[in-house]
């Protein structure tokens, strides 16, 4: 949600003939573990290693004392014959046993895939936990692995010689496939409930989308969901008071057209009234809080080091991020193989400058910046210079004071009136939020609550088929996935956009009011 932290994009170089055919068991499993535990970004346990064994017992098993995954050739012939979604299906069973290696908690000697809950005193909860974890973070990963789950059981009891029977130590074909609908329901709803996030995010829904991670983080913790909770959580800090705080453009920021349309503080957070004052410290000490923990679970995990950074600035700990920088980001310049992040540290770095009164220093970087490529690191350097020099902004991009144009008119969920749907169904994701939800043909309508208090409406609509957008010079933001997305604030709209500039999904939304944290 980088960020708005990017999705992580499912590579096609994964996806290769020569995994179809015959290749080396060994090195496809280890890339698609690898690939598993690197999204996740739980470092503290060690990475588990990796076997092919000739067994026909386990499908894969964990073993905690050698902190070791077997897998056996067996079980990797049957996902070959899934074709080219063999790897989806790979994903799904290493996926789980890797949640088992990376639980903290777990005390069980051995796990195995096949036997479930009825080996080696593990229970129905501990399984099932462990699939919809590994089904999610397959997804994080880009493996679609969810829809293949019921043909995956299905196959396994039939090779491994179980279908229609009762066979102690494991369970029976029917008990595994109920107990498999009841994990795809949770981890499609953590799936609907991440995207959900992250279009909310788009459209300035902060304390939905934290509160959506919030919930998911009950069932899954990774790097991920802490930093995307970091990022709302600034964001929310940043925007939720009456009046604007900060001048600076900060490299967290999505959009900062409407925070820099605020009257402007006299004197910082001093002209805050002390209730605005308190909630925004906390939502700021709530951001830290979240990328500290993403930084220490993946300590490469820089773009997370890169927002912790700038929450420091943000809140004034001007000694404290210029010791993080100097000890953690500053070598990261020339090293991190992230586009931009190493201009963002630079953005963060000289807004720093700035506030520490190395006003030189900070005219240097920002005249750097504003002469490279990337147009939106361009344009917030020379807004943050224009404020530093106290001088007049140039003319900021197309996108403040007109919307793109594109013909929806053909789409029949486009004419819907927004506020006119009625939401039904529901997800409680703690005692005080609720969501609903509605869906009309191809759209989906989600309403946010807190204690039945309306926050805020969105309509999510799918295209089709891809609409070529009117872009011409607009500042896009990325959305990861190779995706974009443009906020039409005008009309209450976002659009996401893929690599040709074509409209894929539209987001519609009405924000009815914000609530402290």
């Amino acid at each position: 949600m980088g960020y708005f932290k990017k999705i992580p994009v499912h590579i096609l170089l994964w996806i290769t003939p020569c995994f179809l055919g015959a290749t080396n068991p060994h090195e496809t499993a280890q890339s698609v573990l690898d690939k598993l535990y690197k999204i996740h970004g739980h470092f503290n346990p060690n990475k588990p290693k990796l076997e092919i064994t000739k067994g026909n017992q386990n499908i894969a098993m964990y073993l905690k004392s050698k902190n070791t995954i077997q897998l056996e050739e067996q079980a990797y012939q049957l996902c070959r014959s899934f074709g080219r979604d063999s790897l989806d299906a790979l994903a799904f069973i290493l996926g789980h046993e890797l949640i088992h290696a990376l639980q903290i908690n777990n005390e069980l000697p051995k796990t195995s895939f096949i036997s479930y809950d009825r080996s080696y005193k593990s229970s129905l909860q501990i399984e099932q936990n462990a699939d919809v974890q590994g089904i999610f973070v397959s997804y994080l990963a880009g493996y679609k692995t969810i829809q293949l789950i019921p043909l995956i059981i299905e196959k396994m009891y039939t090779s491994y010689g179980l279908r229609d029977k009762k066979i102690k130590g494991y369970p029976t074909e029917k008990e595994r496939k109920q107990s498999n609908k009841i994990v795809i329901q949770q981890a499609n709803e953590l799936i609907e409930l991440f995207n959900l996030a992250n279009q909310m995010t788009v459209v300035e829904g902060y304390q939905t989308s934290i509160q959506c991670l919030e919930y998911i983080a009950k069932y899954y913790q990774g790097k991920e969901v802490y930093n995307n909770l970091g990022i709302n959580s600034a964001l929310m800090a940043l925007n939720s008071t009456k009046r604007n705080t900060e001048s600076f453009i900060y490299p967290i920021e999505l959009d900062w057209n409407s925070r820099i349309k605020k009257p402007k503080t006299g004197r910082g957070e001093e002209d805050l009234d002390p209730l605005e004052k308190l909630a925004q410290l906390q939502w700021f000490r709530k951001a830290k809080d979240n990328f500290a923990l993403a930084s220490e679970l993946d300590p490469d995990y820089h773009l997370a080091d890169l927002n912790l950074f700038t929450v420091l600035i943000m809140m004034d700990d001007l000694k404290n991020a210029r010791d993080f920088y100097n000890k953690y980001l500053k070598s990261q310049i020339n090293k991190t193989t992230l586009n931009d992040l190493p201009l963002k540290i630079k953005l963060a770095n000289a807004i720093l400058n700035a506030k520490m009164n190395n006003t030189n220093e900070a005219i240097k970087i920002y005249n750097d910046l504003s002469k490279v490529k990337n147009t939106i690191i361009s344009t917030q350097a020379q807004q943050n210079l224009a404020y530093l020099l106290k001088s007049k902004p140039g003319p900021m991009k197309k996108s403040e004071n007109q919307c793109p144009y594109a013909d929806f008119r053909n789409i029949p969920e486009y004419a819907i009136k927004l506020r006119s749907v009625d939401t039904e169904n529901w997800i409680a994701l703690d005692s005080i939020y609720t969501l609903k939800k509605k869906k009309i043909n191809n759209s989906t309508f989600y309403s946010s609550l807190a204690n039945d208090l309306k926050l805020t409406k969105i309509q999510v609509i799918p295209l089709q088929s891809a609409i070529k957008l009117d872009i011409g010079s607009l500042t896009l933001q990325s959305f990861g996935n190779n995706q974009w997305i443009f906020h039409c604030r005008k009309e209450n709209e976002a659009y996401i956009l893929n690599e040709l500039n074509e409209v894929v999904t539209i987001i519609r939304y009405h924000h009815y009011n914000e609530v402290e944290p």
